[in-house]
């Protein structure tokens, strides 16, 4: 947790921004990957 924190993203592109890393970090470690061969 990080003191004084909210759930908003006030600035232009912030939520966006986690919602790209937030995809990147699904497609990674989610998602299951084609086993070649």
């Amino acid at each position: 947790m990080i003191p004084h924190a909210t759930h908003l993203f006030e600035e232009p592109g912030c939520l966006e921004e986690v919602a790209r890393l937030a995809k990147e970090w699904f497609n990674e470690h989610l998602i299951s990957k084609k086993r070649v061969g």
